[in-house]
């Protein structure tokens, strides 16, 4: 999930993340896996409650564009709670 996020940075911002990005799980079980198909691919997610720490700048870009993969289909979107 991070290296994809660290890849849309770069290339929207041209510089590269500074300091630390890390997503930590909270409260997610097995039950929280999403298995679905678009467009003849198999997609596998995670739902769940999760903690993300980093740089403001960069917690915003995430906010924005999503972690991840697939983000134009909602994947990879998050809430703030």
């Amino acid at each position: 999930m991070t290296e994809n996020l660290k890849k849309k940075y770069e290339a929207y911002t041209g510089k590269k993340i500074n300091g630390e990005f890390r997503i930590t799980p909270l409260k997610v079980t097995n039950k929280d896996k999403v298995i679905t198909k678009f467009k003849g691919f198999i997609i596998n997610a995670w739902s769940g409650i999760y903690e993300l720490r980093g740089n403001p700048e960069v917690l915003d870009f995430a906010y924005r564009v999503g972690v991840g993969g697939r983000n134009s289909q909602g994947f990879g979107m998050f809430k703030i709670i």
